[in-house]
């Protein structure tokens, strides 16, 4: 294999029982009536994840499509090839993601949707037959979805098409274990060239072989069409070591025993993080270590007794990303281990600050056991809004802060809900999203003057 390859995972259908979400970049328009057993799944009427009819009452989609929007409005639409017309739209009774599904290991990634009302099937809309075997190697298969058609760049309207081949997962693993990720036999991989595959925007989405079976679901990869990510969890590349006791207020927010998610030490009690690095793991063990800069040494360990994400989070738009852990025991103060001070007021404009986490020093790659930070650059709203409209349909707020600097650094996965700091040390935000890895495009991230209010009201 030469050059570059798009890995696209897909959970199994065959190997697993009945919460960014990928696109295609490179595909072609499909024909009117093609692939009838696509489904758009919206959240409040915007097109969330993809997912397929498998009878008349349940689609087929990924856990982590469902984990995560458990309060939101959610609806089906099918019969229809192009999102903004056409087609028939379903309520859902219950939505049901495989009790298993691990938003760490992103194993189990499948999940239900029962609707309220049956389906009533036409030439448009039919059901897809599930393969119950599989053998593993290098054929022929098909992923639909509406996606980008470059990346960055806009969703089109039209259901989009590509032919993909799968990868044997012995190779496919190999490749993966470089970024720290286990692929096992309830997975399937596909590469193509670059230039060509999956992208953000249809997680849940089917992948079915040349016979029209479905195989997989859309569950993750390296996007876009180049290589990039998983979740919205973000890491530093570019960066470098920093020295023994500095940056004494960042943490390592753990899941199990793995560093998930950065976050600040606001007080003896309180941590300050992303919602998104709370949300869909509310029944999974979480704790806080202070006080060290190496992730496997070192440290005091805190349990946590309370975890609340902003009640606002939205997982479609990234507003109100931010969120607190309640300690069960208060953080004892030393030289390596001190509170950082929040800003309560903020001024829009270009200015020097620093970013802090554990984090890729290049893209793929591996993540460091130091501590990494990097010197950027906030950027005018007004700027980093222009260029999200344009290039992710995402409009950004007085609620938010961007960071720019030059391709080969920036924000990368794994640290989000880290702090980024001005020059004198103040906490002016909270890693939430961008467009990985470094590739010279604005990162976000939530503004803590904005939450103040929320920030006090909310320890206790």
């Amino acid at each position: 294999m030469n050059g570059f390859l798009l890995l696209l995972l897909a959970t199994g259908v065959f190997g697993a029982s009945i919460k960014n979400d990928w696109r295609i970049v490179g595909g072609e328009v499909a024909a009117k009536g093609a692939y009838p057993y696509q489904v758009s799944i919206r959240v409040r009427h915007q097109h969330n994840c993809g997912g397929s009819i498998i009878d008349d009452t349940y689609i087929l989609t990924a856990a982590h499509c469902l984990v995560g929007f458990e309060f939101m409005p959610m609806s089906v639409t099918v019969g229809s090839n192009t999102l903004n017309k056409g087609g028939d739209y379903y309520e859902i009774s219950r939505r049901r993601p495989h009790r298993g599904f691990d938003p760490m290991t992103l194993k189990n990634d499948i999940g239900l949707l029962k609707l309220k009302t049956p389906i009533s099937f036409n030439a448009n809309v039919k059901p897809i037959q599930l393969e119950s075997t599989y053998s593993d190697g290098n054929f022929g298969c098909v992923l639909s979805g509406w996606g980008m058609v470059s990346f960055p760049g806009d969703s089109p309207n039209e259901l989009q098409y590509i032919n993909l081949e799968t990868l044997p997962l012995a190779d496919c693993d190999n490749i993966w274990k470089s970024s720290g990720i286990a692929i096992d036999e309830t997975q399937i991989c596909t590469f193509t060239k670059v230039g060509q595959g999956a992208c953000k925007g249809d997680s849940g989405g089917p992948l079915a072989d040349a016979s029209g079976v479905q195989i997989g679901v859309v569950s993750f990869g390296q996007p876009c069409a180049v290589g990039a990510s998983i979740k919205n969890d973000w890491r530093i590349v570019g960066g470098q070591a920093a020295a023994e006791g500095a940056y004494p207020y960042q943490v390592s927010i753990r899941v199990g025993d793995q560093h998930n998610c950065g976050g600040s030490i606001i007080d003896d009690t309180y941590i300050l993080t992303a919602a998104h690095c709370l949300v869909g793991f509310e029944f999974v063990p979480m704790s806080v270590t202070v006080g060290s800069n190496t992730l496997n040494k070192g440290g005091d360990s805190y349990e946590i007794s309370k975890r609340r994400p902003h009640p606002g989070f939205d997982p479609m738009t990234i507003k109100n990303d931010i969120g607190l852990l309640k300690l069960k025991t208060p953080i004892v103060f030393n030289a390596n281990v001190k509170p950082i001070q929040v800003e309560t007021t903020y001024s829009d404009g270009n200015f020097g600050c620093v970013l802090s986490g554990w984090g890729m020093m290049s893209f793929p790659g591996d993540s460091p056991n130091e501590l990494q930070y990097i010197n950027l650059e906030t950027i005018p709203l007004a700027v980093c809004d222009e260029i999200w409209r344009r290039s992710g349909g995402i409009p950004i707020d007085e609620t938010q802060i961007c960071t720019y600097t030059k391709v080969g650094q920036g924000a990368c996965r794994g640290d989000s809900g880290g702090p980024l700091a001005d020059r004198s040390g103040v906490q002016i935000g909270v890693v939430s999203f961008g467009q990985p890895c470094a590739v010279g495009s604005p990162d976000v991230y939530t503004r803590t003057s904005a939450f103040i209010k929320w920030i006090e009201e909310n320890k206790y």
